[in-house]
């Protein structure tokens, strides 16, 4: 079953603040799909395996998201934007997951061992940012002015260009949160896996080694 904007919750007479419920049969919900919708909840179904772009973004009164079962890709801007304050995406099949950009969200958590692709989260309210070792090259966590700490799976060898740009509480703090662990090498406010071997200039004139 397809779920796409033409059965976009704003197009009917839905009551704010009511919940939401998709059925085991929802595997793939179109962009657009719930933009600027105005549900105090959204329980997905674990059969779902694609979500388009802003399917959720606007979100008015949606505080929480959680995302489980066979999800493969989440697209770019999926989940932008509105009132999600927390996202847990759980799966051992999702493969790619799109740039965010959630100015209220605070709190995003994985739980999964297969994504190999995350393209970053911006303007949210994050403080503390691990990211899952299946992940292979730095996501980008630039604008994110409350972050302090970040946590590098073992799996990524690229730390790229930037990725950490106009994170202000970041930078001001990098040497007094800084995590042990034997098979880590110690940036600045980082533990980064010994695996890496490619590492972005920003990196290497704005950080701290020990």
């Amino acid at each position: 079953t397809y779920y796409d904007s033409s059965s976009n919750p704003r197009s009917g007479k839905i009551v704010p603040h009511a919940s939401l419920t998709l059925p085991e049969t929802v595997v793939y919900i179109n962009s657009y799909s719930f933009y600027e919708n105005e549900f105090d909840a959204i329980i997905l179904p674990k059969s779902l395996e694609f979500i388009g772009k802003y399917a959720f973004a606007g979100s008015k009164y949606l505080s929480e998201l959680v995302i489980s079962g066979n999800i493969q890709y989440i697209l770019e801007s999926a989940l932008d934007g509105g009132s999600i304050k927390k996202i847990v995406i759980e799966s051992e099949y999702l493969k790619n997951l799109g740039y965010i950009n959630a100015p209220e969200l605070e709190c995003l958590i994985f739980k999964t061992s297969v994504m190999s692709k995350f393209t970053g989260v911006t303007n949210s309210k994050i403080v503390e940012f691990v990211i899952p070792d299946s992940v292979t090259s730095m996501p980008s966590l630039s604008n994110n002015p409350l972050l302090k700490k970040v946590i590098i799976g073992d799996g990524v060898t690229d730390l790229g260009f930037k990725k950490l740009e106009n994170c202000r509480a970041f930078n001001k703090s990098c040497d007094s949160r800084i995590c042990s662990n034997s098979s880590r090498t110690q940036l600045c406010g980082m533990s980064v896996s010994q695996r890496v071997d490619i590492v972005g200039y920003y990196y290497r004139y704005r950080t701290v080694f020990l």
